[in-house]
């Protein structure tokens, strides 16, 4: 994972061949994407209006919404009137305040040139973890940075507001949402409903808490099965996934999520609301100098890593780029707050995998109903897998044999460590 302060400490700059979106003035308007260019030189201002607007405005190339050229009502059409029937692209130039853009998080781009240039393989998958802190800066994020072709899922989307908002941007793609109130979700999809037929049509809700039921929100996600049965989920799919499970909720289950959502997914970004985490990354690191600028022979030299007694491991130093808030050593220290905050400092590979891996609910009847893979009919036992007593009826007909998470033999799903299959 790669990690990513939004807003970045400083003002943002732009330069030719950044690519940019461009927020809307109007919550009913769809915002629009472009690349910074060089000031046309044949600009229609005057030249002291030029000078000024020099100084404050970006020049922006972005295509033009695409046009329909309807035919005659006649139903006939010469080989001219076909050519104007076809989609027609244009693209055209214009300037914009630096406050209206927001730029595209680019792996290749920002993070090779602030965390050192470290190239990975194309087909390994990333992920990009962008932070904040308000709810306007998460649905700026969400919508400047989805594309229209991704798989989104939002994990704690309340009453929808953030759903009404991105699900107008996947022309192409799909939107899964999911809370744990049914009245929240009720109101959300009252929402969803006054857009298009197509939009409504990619967008599903459901009411789950993958704290809770871990494989049953796997299975909604992937949309591989029917409500609460357990087949092999298709959760490659997702591309994006949203997390704003309480903006003052507790830093240990934001970690969790986060890390459940790496497992499961390793989606190509991950947007998440959290105050208590980005207070923790600003207590914890030190602002250094924009990509670019030379740094001081002390930063040279400055440790990457230093001690903690208490947990018996080293705490990485991390540090926020000021222009660009690329997080350096990110990954290592959500890590080390990982182990710190939810195995206690242990770097026990096995501990973590309990941590994460290991479903717990209330009542072994909360527990999603799972097939055996003998035949594929016979349930699991949810008592036998999760109750401390195990399965006291005598003439239970359920597989007593697998686990109800893993799937494999020989032990149930409380003292499971494995993947689920």
């Amino acid at each position: 994972m790669k990690w990513i302060l939004f807003p970045p400490p400083v003002t943002q700059t732009y330069q030719p061949g950044d690519h940019v979106f461009i927020r809307t003035k109007s919550r009913k308007e769809i915002g629009r994407k472009g690349v910074v260019i060089s000031r046309p030189s044949s600009s229609s201002l005057d030249k002291d209006a030029q000078e000024e607007e020099e100084l404050r405005r970006v020049w922006v190339r972005m295509p033009s919404f695409r046009i329909d050229h309807l035919s005659n009502t006649t139903g006939q059409s010469t080989a001219n009137e076909h050519e104007k029937n076809s989609i027609v692209d244009q693209f055209f130039t214009t300037s914009f305040r630096p406050n209206r853009l927001v730029k595209i998080i680019t792996d290749s781009i920002m993070f090779e040139s602030a965390c050192g240039g470290d190239h990975q393989d194309d087909d390994v998958v990333d992920t990009i973890v962008a932070i904040t802190e308000t709810t306007d800066q998460y649905r700026l994020l969400a919508t400047s940075q989805i594309q229209s072709t991704d798989h989104v899922l939002e994990i704690g989307c309340s009453n929808g507001e953030c759903s009404l908002v991105i699900a107008k941007y996947l022309s192409k793609g799909s939107l899964v949402a999911f809370d744990t109130s049914q009245e929240m979700i009720a109101q959300a999809k009252d929402k969803i409903s006054s857009l298009q037929e197509k939009v409504v049509k990619n967008t599903r809700f459901h009411v789950v808490d993958p704290f809770t039921e871990p494989r049953r929100a796997l299975l909604l996600a992937g949309g591989g099965g029917h409500d609460g049965v357990i087949n092999k989920p298709n959760s490659e799919k997702i591309t994006v996934v949203l997390i704003d499970i309480g903006g003052n909720r507790d830093l240990e289950s934001v970690l969790k999520m986060l890390a459940w959502v790496n497992e499961s997914f390793s989606p190509r970004l991950c947007i998440v609301k959290s105050k208590q985490m980005v207070q923790e990354i600003r207590t914890d690191s030190s602002c250094c100098t924009n990509v670019g600028e030379e740094s001081s022979k002390e930063d040279d030299e400055r440790p990457t890593v230093t001690s903690c007694k208490r947990l018996k491991m080293k705490r990485p130093i991390i540090s926020i780029q000021s222009f660009s808030g690329v997080i350096a050593n990110g990954k290592e220290w959500f890590h080390t707050k990982y182990h710190e905050k939810l195995i206690g400092g242990s770097s026990n590979k096995m501990d973590e995998k309990k941590t994460l891996l290991a479903p717990r609910f209330s009542h072994p009847k909360r527990a999603p109903l799972s097939l055996s893979p003998k035949d594929g009919k016979t349930p699991i036992c949810r008592y036998y897998n999760y109750h401390k007593n195990g399965c006291i009826k005598s003439d239970c007909t359920n597989d007593h044999v697998h686990c109800h998470w893993c799937l494999k033999p020989g032990h149930i799903a409380l003292h499971c460590t494995n993947k689920q299959e």
